[in-house]
């Protein structure tokens, strides 16, 4: 497992924020510009042509070459090989939890001390961007346990669209999760039974 720094707990619970990066699509502007390359150069007059025809072909070549250059998408990739990490960006002020290959973003310090135990660690990957996101950890989340069968799940979402349970299948997950036994609610199985399952949580651990 090869990260570039690891971060104690205190350090990112104090410097949790809310604060969001996004990234401007420039494909339309790119195109425009391409067809602005296009058109000047092959509005030469036939005394121009005749001279470079090199030159324009090269014209053509470069104007399409240029979204490439300008307006660059990062592929993100699911990534299982991460199920269990918690990760936190270069400026220590968001993280993540990943699970079912995607990472899920932490909004908040409120949701922070609902979900982790103290003295947990965070992970900064330099390709944390090119790993594909699922949705937030929003206000709300929690981690509760079927009072019958003594199950664990995960349950966070939307209430109004998309709220899920996700049941944590085994107590070594749990723990690589750095999830914090302390806050767990115990709920009788008719709370969870009016609540839609999402995809356990199920990894296999890494090699020791």
């Amino acid at each position: 497992m090869s990260t570039a720094a690891t971060f104690a707990t205190g350090d990112v619970r104090a410097r949790l924020s809310h604060s969001q990066c996004n990234i401007a699509d420039d494909s339309d502007m790119n195109t425009k510009s391409c067809l602005r390359v296009l058109m000047r150069d092959t509005a030469m007059t036939g005394d121009q042509q005749g001279r470079s025809g090199l030159q324009l072909r090269g014209a053509i070549v470069m104007a399409f070459a240029s979204p490439l250059q300008v307006g660059v998408r990062i592929v993100k990739s699911i990534r299982p090989d991460l199920n269990g990490r918690r990760l936190i960006n270069e400026e220590k002020t968001q993280t993540w939890l990943v699970f079912n290959g995607l990472r899920h973003y932490v909004t908040s310090a409120q949701v922070y001390d609902a979900l982790f135990r103290p003295g947990v660690n965070f992970d900064h990957l330099p390709d944390l961007d090119s790993v594909a996101e699922g949705p937030d950890l929003s206000p709300g989340t929690c981690l509760v346990s079927d009072s019958e069968t003594g199950e664990i799940y995960l349950i966070f979402g939307d209430p109004s669209i998309n709220i899920r349970k996700y049941a944590i299948k085994t107590y070594e997950n749990f723990v690589e999760l750095g999830l914090n036994e302390a806050v767990v609610r115990t709920v009788p199985p008719i709370v969870l039974a009016a609540i839609p399952a999402g995809r356990p949580i199920h990894f296999t651990m890494p090699s020791s």
